[in-house]
């Protein structure tokens, strides 16, 4: 499926290969949230992949609509907690590259201004 911004109802069941009424089910569920575009009722490509989920969850594992919520909300739990580590691990590295690049310019500053002394080891 090519990714746009909104997709159609038909459209979302055409690509998952399901029944309309699998859609119509999850909107009646309040399981996706579909808005009005240009006239039409659409659903984003992250609610394209929710309704697979729900599809996945009951059909093939034989989960309850309550089961399902859980799951969604889990996954949901799951994807913000993988953001934050993320942008955490992105926060890390900039620290961590900052401090090497301070320590890199203490190095210069130090050899800099060093003046090494040869001892005669004779003396």
């Amino acid at each position: 499926m090519r990714r746009r911004k909104y997709y159609t109802l038909e459209q979302v069941a055409e690509y998952l290969t399901v029944e309309p009424r699998v859609v119509q089910l999850c909107v009646r569920e309040e399981l996706v949230r579909p808005r009005r575009y240009r006239g039409r009722t659409v659903v984003t490509h992250d609610e394209v992949e929710r309704v697979r989920v729900v599809w996945t969850l009951t059909e093939e594992l034989g989960v309850n609509l309550p089961g399902v919520e859980v799951a969604l909300h889990l996954r949901e739990q799951v994807v913000a907690q993988r953001e934050s580590a993320l942008q955490l691990m992105d926060e890390m590295q900039a620290a961590y590259a900052r401090t090497v690049e301070q320590l890199l310019r203490e190095i210069e500053r130090l050899r800099a201004g060093w003046d090494p002394v040869i001892l005669d080891a004779e003396e």
